[in-house]
């Protein structure tokens, strides 16, 4: 079973917290980077986001917000999700991987604003 399901078309803020070797937060507020993707079991990216556009640090938590038009286009299947922070002294950390379930919209958010 995937970690989450997701129907295409639709918007979905993850809230990942970040924990440290010991398993208490960790403080990556002065991270320097920071990067959310989807990828197909090949390996190819699908879904970018990086920090400022679509992913955001507090203290401990990294905010990931997908968008409609992030996933209306992709087929339904399971995909791999990975979140990357590279710290304040420049060292990178993947600090989750996961997969998502896509499941087939058939409404999309344009057809309701109309």
């Amino acid at each position: 079973m995937a970690d989450v399901v997701l129907y295409t078309g639709d918007s979905l803020v993850l809230n990942i917290a970040v924990a440290d070797s010991n398993g208490e937060d960790a403080d990556i507020s002065n991270a320097q980077a920071s990067a959310y993707g989807i990828f197909n079991l090949a390996g190819e990216q699908l879904v970018s986001k990086r920090q400022g556009f679509g992913v955001e640090i507090t203290v401990n938590i990294v905010t990931v917000t997908i968008l409609p038009a992030d996933t209306v286009d992709l087929p339904p299947g399971t995909y791999v999700q990975e979140l990357e922070v590279i710290d304040a002294e420049a060292l990178v950390h993947t600090v989750y991987q996961g997969t998502i379930e896509l499941r087939r919209g058939y409404i999309y958010s344009e057809e309701v604003e109309e």
